[in-house]
Formats: C-alpha cells, structure tokens, sequence
C-alpha cells in the first residue's frame, strides 16, 4: 500500500497479485490492484478489477470512492455521481461531532427537489475544490429560486461580482454553523454534489467559465507591470502545498531554466508562500530575475491575484489552488499534472482538456524535466510566433 501511495504502483501489483494466488477473493487487496492499475494507466485491468471488487463489496466507502473516480476519468459523469459524488456517503466524511454534524440530517443525497425549496450550498473542503465546483452556481442560481451559497471569505466578492446576485452568496460557517437558521432550509448541497443536477454528460459542460476580476484592481496592476516590462508575460507557480500529495503535484524552480533563458518573455511569480530564498537563489546563480510583486499577498488577496492572472499572456502552473483560480477566469493556462499517485479527477482525463476548465491544456509530468521543458517551450514558441 505504501508503494502504491508513493508512486511506486509497479512494485505494488506485483505483491498484490502474490497475495492473490492465495486469496483470489481478497477484498482489500482486489481494491488496491485496481487503484495500482488506475495509477499506472493500465485502464481496462483497473476496470476488471474494479468489477471484481463491486461483486465483492459493492457497498464499500473505498471501492466506492476510487470507482467514481474511474468513472469521472472515463466520462461517464452520472454514473459516477450515482455511485458517489466522492465523499458525502463516506462515513469518514460525515462525523457527529464536526461541523457537518449541524447540518447531517439535511444533506443532499440525490432525491427529488423542486426548484422553489430552500436550498443552502456549502463550500468544499478545500479553496481550489470550491473554485471548481463554483463553476456550476450559475446553473444553481437560475435553477433554484431560494438558493443561499456559502462561500470561502476570500472568494465571496469574485462571485459576488462575476454571478451579479450578492443577496444570494454568504460567508462560510455563517449559516451553516448556525442550528437557528439552518431550520429555515429544506436541504443542505456541498458544492460538488451539484454535479448530480449539472453535470451527468459531457456535453453539460460550459465552454467558457463566467469568473470576473475587478476592474479596478485589474488597471492598477497593469500600470504597476507596464512600468516593469513589455514583453510577453508568463506566470509561474510549482508547489503544492496540500499534505501528502504536494510533493507529487510541485517540481522544482530549476526544472523552468530552459524557459526562463527565453529572453522573448518576462516571468512573473504567481506562487504563494515563502519563496524569495528561491527566487534570489536563482538570480544568483543563473543572473534570471523572476518579477515578483511583493505587495500581493499570493494566499489570501484573491482579488489581486485574479487580476494579477488577468494581466498574463499565460500561465504554466502546477495543481494548486492558483491554478483552479486561472481556469475559472479562462486564462491560457499549461497545467503540469501530478503524477499519477496524487491526480485528482478533474485534471486525470483522457486527453488534454479538462472539461471543467475549457482554457487549461495539460501537461503529463514525467521523470525527465528536460523533455516536458521542451515541450512547454515548442507550445509557447507556436504561441507567441517566435
């Protein structure tokens, strides 16, 4: 299971399947060689395994879990709904003494609703999630007539401005942690279980997302970088902060010399958390100075942020929470995916294209940085004409 989690899923199916010979009804291990499989991209054993498990233990939180991912890789969204929208019936997810207890008697599990009920939509766990699943309030907010939305304090004027309902969006927690007004509301709906109203074909996917920055911001931002450069710009993110993953999702700032020797661009930091040792240490070494403007809080000031992205010629990122910002304002983006241990569905798809952000095209991130530069490097030449 280690080698399974760390990458390693090679080694993982082989000692699998040396249990295998023994218990050939292993419930456990049948799960985990279908994940070892999926990770390896081994695709019809992974779907041969996970029938064998679904005979097995159809009712199981992990088979359950992993198997609507193979689904949403696959496109099959309302059967992967179906089977779970990822967490909700997982009873990891729902604990009485969390704040999800407030509400557990109200949550949403896919039975009828009409559109006048009083409905509350919470915010998933983390921010780049809830910008994703923030992609469907448009739908949510003309489907349903008394609709109230919770959302992250850091977010709430972007949808507030881009959705032009501010009556409908509230800060996180301030219904939802509040037993009085939680009464008022028929059902409770987590941001992602919309993709069960929203979502169930790919041709329910928008292809441009509705995300607007500010213009205020967005002009001052524009003058301060026109003083700096007049090239073309290219913003760069690659660290992962999430626990556990972010080292499979983040690559180092060297792997970008080959890009960064391109005298035609100007690079612009968009990654947040301490990185000014990085970026002296690469002005020092290799005399290449990355623009960093040092009065943008690139954790928590989303509205500069997006306009900051709103400024960019492109963007190359890894999977962060900046990332999923730059999708929904339909920015160019090159998204350089996990690998395969640490991807998540809506960047795991069988092309180039995440249907969710129709402006990001992504990157197969591979152990030769070298290779994946050079690809980068051809996109932005055809790009830019250079």
């Amino acid at each position: 299971n280690i080698l399974n989690r760390t990458g390693q899923s090679k080694k993982a199916i082989d000692l699998y399947l040396k249990i295998l010979k023994n218990n050939k009804n292993h419930p456990d291990v049948n799960l985990n060689i279908a994940i070892a499989y999926f990770h390896n991209k081994e695709y019809e054993k992974a779907n041969n395994y996970f029938e064998i498990c679904k005979k097995i233990n159809p009712n199981n939180d992990k088979f359950k879990k992993n198997y609507s991912f193979f689904l949403l890789y696959r496109q099959e969204y309302k059967k992967a709904w179906e089977i779970s929208d990822g967490r909700l019936d997982l009873q990891e997810f729902i604990k009485q003494d969390s704040w999800i207890g407030n509400f557990k008697e109200k949550i949403w599990q896919g039975e009828k609703l009409e559109k006048d009920d009083k409905i509350l939509v919470v915010k998933e766990q983390g921010v780049g999630d809830e910008i994703l699943y923030s992609t469907m309030y448009p739908e949510a907010l003309d489907y349903f007539s008394n609709i109230k939305i919770e959302v992250e304090e850091r977010l709430l004027s972007i949808f507030q401005r881009s959705y032009k309902n501010s009556d409908k969006f509230f800060p996180a927690l301030s219904i939802s942690n509040d037993q009085e007004k939680l009464k008022d509301f028929k059902k409770v709906i987590f941001s992602a279980s919309l993709g069960r109203l929203f979502r169930n074909s790919i041709q329910e996917f928008p292809k441009k997302n509705m995300l607007k920055p500010s213009e205020k911001i967005f002009n001052e931002i524009k003058n301060k970088l026109q003083k700096i450069t007049r090239k073309k710009m290219i913003g760069i993110s690659w660290k992962s902060k999430r626990v556990f993953y972010g080292r499979a999702k983040s690559i180092d700032l060297y792997s970008f010399l080959p890009l960064f020797k391109n005298k035609n661009f100007s690079f612009i930091n968009l990654q947040y958390g301490d990185v000014d040792d990085d970026l002296l240490k690469l002005k020092n070494d290799f005399n290449i100075e990355i623009i960093n403007l040092k009065e943008i809080d690139m954790f928590n000031d989303f509205e500069s942020i997006a306009c900051l992205l709103k400024n960019l010629d492109l963007f190359i990122s890894v999977s962060n929470s900046t990332a999923h910002l730059a999708g929904a304002l339909n920015i160019d983006t090159l998204l350089i995916k996990p690998k395969a241990n640490a991807i998540f569905h809506y960047w795991n798809q069988p092309n180039d294209r995440s249907p969710w952000y129709p402006s990001i095209k992504l990157i197969e991130q591979n152990n030769n940085s070298e290779s994946m530069m050079e690809e980068i490097n051809k996109i932005l030449l055809k790009k830019f004409n250079f």
